[in-house]
């Protein structure tokens, strides 16, 4: 196995802040890398920025073909449960369903995108012209539109439709040498952009807020391994199968809560300060000062007006959404980084922390977040121990305290992460605690 001294492309971006021109020769090249290994019948399935490598003379190196497959017919493997990145797996993957060159297709365009723009789209059933609209690629269709066509059919929903590696690399050479490309860096000053804007008004519909980010059907790690610190009530860690769903990107916002509440006055309570239009610095922060009865009714009027089915999370759905598959610590990981979550006197906006495993973002350390799980009718002992089982009655919609999730903005650094669970009175209001959607698939 080749040792490779250098460092992955996303950190490479970084602290080199390449012009996208540069940046694309470079990109190119991991094509080329792809491209040939396609040749010999391999698809990598799991193309991800922390498995291309930048070397010292600035040379790229994919890695982790560990996991890659041979293509014994016509690039068609069946996938199952094969090792992925959701954040960048192509949407069949995530369906469960084969597994061809064109996914490796799909997953470089979503690399390449989150290099240019600082952030990964996340389908949900969106167009590639809003998927591109969602990571803040527009200029490229005015400034270099072979590639930005090239990416619209390389995130294209139908596998089939997709260009071949060679095609997608020849896009990169080709608008190389376009006049006055947008450079990287002004790409990437839109990954802070607010999920609502700051001049948004309180009178759209909150479904049309409501972003999504699909998290696959599957097994995933639940609960924590028992050690000394840990609490018993997280314990054992287990796995457990999980159909597909999806979780809301971001908290339920002042924004959106607002329109829910011109509807049901009755709900204002704590919140009736929205009722009289938030601050337009406040629009994209969560919504606090919610019960449990809040929150589910605010999911029953958002699934009347949509036509869909919203509700709160279960505990097991939001620990799946929150940490991936491999019963993380933290969504970045098991090791404690303060950078990467909100610890403070207040709430910020949504979007100002870094996504998930699956796109979710701030599920660690701004807002503890109201679960559909009951903890049950005693304070002290929890009547749903683990193993975590839907069918016992700790889902069914009745009286009882109620698990909440994920740690808050007050909370010391052990009550912060994926496997926290915390329960509350479902009357109970705190400006630390709101709580975000979940549709069903």
């Amino acid at each position: 196995m080749e040792y490779v001294d250098g460092e992955t492309i996303d950190r490479w971006c970084a602290h080199t802040r390449p012009s996208l021109r540069q940046l694309s020769s470079i990109f190119a090249s991991v094509c080329s890398a792809v491209a040939y290994a396609h040749e010999q019948g391999i698809l990598h399935r799991d193309i991800k920025p922390q498995n291309i490598m930048i070397t010292a003379d600035n040379q790229p190196k994919l890695l982790d073909f560990g996991i890659a497959v041979q293509d014994r017919q016509t690039s068609i493997t069946a996938d199952g449960l094969s090792p992925m990145t959701p954040a960048y797996a192509a949407p069949e993957r995530l369906r469960g369903g084969p597994v061809t060159q064109a996914a490796d297709i799909y997953s470089l365009a979503l690399v390449f995108l989150k290099l240019i723009c600082g952030k990964t789209p996340k389908p949900g059933g969106l167009s590639p012209e809003r998927l591109l609209q969602q990571a803040g690629a527009q200029r490229l269709k005015a400034d270099l539109p072979a590639l930005f066509h090239c990416l619209v059919t390389a995130l294209d929903e139908e596998s089939a439709k997709r260009p071949s590696v060679e095609q997608f690399r020849q896009s990169l050479l080709d608008d190389r040498g376009a006049g006055s490309p947008p450079h990287l860096n002004t790409l990437q000053n839109r990954k802070h952009a607010p999920a609502v804007s700051s001049t948004a008004t309180t009178d759209a519909s909150p479904a049309e807020h409501a972003e999504t980010c699909l998290i696959p059907a599957g097994p995933f790690l639940m609960g924590s391994v028992p050690e000394a610190t840990t609490p018993r009530c997280e314990t054992p860690q287990h796995e457990i199968h999980l159909p597909a769903f999806y979780m809301a990107r971001y908290p339920v916002t002042n924004a959106q809560y607002a329109v829910f509440l011109k509807a049901n006055k009755d709900r204002a309570g704590k919140n009736a300060w929205l009722l009289h239009g938030a601050p337009a610095d406040r629009l994209d922060h969560p919504v606090t000062d919610v019960s449990w009865y809040d929150a589910d009714a605010y999911c029953r009027w958002l699934s009347d007006i949509s036509g869909r089915r919203y509700r709160l999370p279960g505990e097991a759905e939001w620990e799946k959404a929150a940490g991936g598959l491999d019963g993380r610590r933290y969504p970045w990981g098991s090791q404690w980084d303060p950078s990467l979550c909100f610890q403070g006197n207040s709430t910020t906006a949504v979007s100002r922390f870094q996504e998930g495993p699956f796109g979710c973002c701030q599920m660690a350390g701004h807002i503890q977040e109201w679960t559909n799980t009951r903890w049950g009718n005693d304070p002290i002992q929890c009547d749903y121990p683990y193993p975590y089982r839907a069918d016992d009655g700790r889902e069914t919609q009745t009286a009882a305290f109620h698990i909440h999730r994920g740690g808050a903005f007050r909370d010391p650094q052990e009550r912060i992460g994926c496997r926290t669970r915390g329960w509350s009175h479902p009357n109970g209001t705190f400006n630390w605690r709101g709580f975000r959607v979940l549709r069903e698939a």
